[in-house]
């Protein structure tokens, strides 16, 4: 799997292949998906390509599953033009200024993808129009959900939003190999036992 960097400062991306990194013993290199949204850097431990943004004042830069880390390349940028390199799981790649602030933002996006599932699944159960994809994951989990619901109207309950959401997927986790959603007693047992251990949890 490749992984992207990102410069915490603009690099233009035209500056990035003007001949000014030829002193590190970094150039670039032409292959044959080059082109003027894909460029290459190559130096003597590693490649990485070269993306642009939309107006190209910045660059993106990735290394490829297959390559070794170009660490030439990245001490060539840096000293270049006087900025650090930040991988995509590090905050600052996505504008953060804090990991904390990245992870709130991680949860709330998290928080909106359930609450749509959710919704959905309730219009599924009602029969009403929803944004599942028959074939999806999360069409077949549906299907789960709405059988437990019909098995136990107590799912339904917004209390037991927790719990559904465990049940569904330990049933699925079981049933996804056999292509099938078929609720056996078994199955039945752990979705009450789900329920009744969010029955005891503290409400607030």
């Amino acid at each position: 799997m490749s992984t992207s960097y990102k410069p915490l400062k603009d690099i233009s991306f035209d500056k990035v292949f003007d001949g000014r990194l030829h002193p590190y013993g970094v150039r670039e290199e032409i292959r044959a998906d080059t082109s003027d949204s894909t460029r290459y850097l190559v130096g003597r431990d590693g490649v990485l390509a070269v993306f642009p943004d939309q107006s190209g004042a910045s660059s993106t830069f990735v290394r490829p599953s297959f390559g070794n880390m170009p660490w030439s390349i990245f001490d060539a940028l840096a000293a270049e033009f006087d900025t650090e390199l930040v991988y995509e799981h590090d905050h600052r790649y996505w504008g953060f200024e804090t990991a904390e602030e990245w992870e709130a933002f991680q949860d709330k996006i998290a928080k909106a993808d359930d609450d749509d599932f959710y919704n959905d699944i309730m219009r599924l159960v009602r029969g009403e129009p929803n944004g599942l994809t028959p074939g999806t994951i999360g069409f077949e989990k549906a299907k789960i959900a709405k059988a437990l619901i019909e098995g136990d109207s107590s799912f339904a309950e917004p209390e037991a939003r927790e719990a559904l959401f465990e049940a569904l997927n330990a049933v699925y986790e079981k049933t996804s190999a056999a292509g099938a959603v078929v609720l056996t007693t078994g199955d039945r047992a752990l979705a009450e036992l789900l329920m009744a251990r969010t029955d005891d949890l503290p409400q607030a």
